[in-house]
């Protein structure tokens, strides 16, 4: 898997292939993680709008059992 980008204890997301995972570190005093599927196009046009990104990453974070 390759590494897109990075935040430790925050979010991941990496490539392999066509598909692309956004790895979003959820919780308060037990941590787990939700991992979002997308192809490799769509997640590296959402890096490219840095401010949609973010938005996308807290809202995963607020309320991850809706994903």
């Amino acid at each position: 898997m390759e590494i897109l980008a990075q935040k430790p204890f925050d979010y991941a997301v990496v490539a392999d292939g066509n598909n692309a995972f956004i790895i979003v570190v959820c919780g308060t005093s037990a941590l787990f993680d939700v991992w979002i599927n997308k192809t490799k196009h769509d997640v590296l046009m959402l890096l490219e709008n840095e401010v949609e990104f973010k938005s996308l990453i807290e809202k995963i974070r607020l309320n991850p059992e809706e994903i």
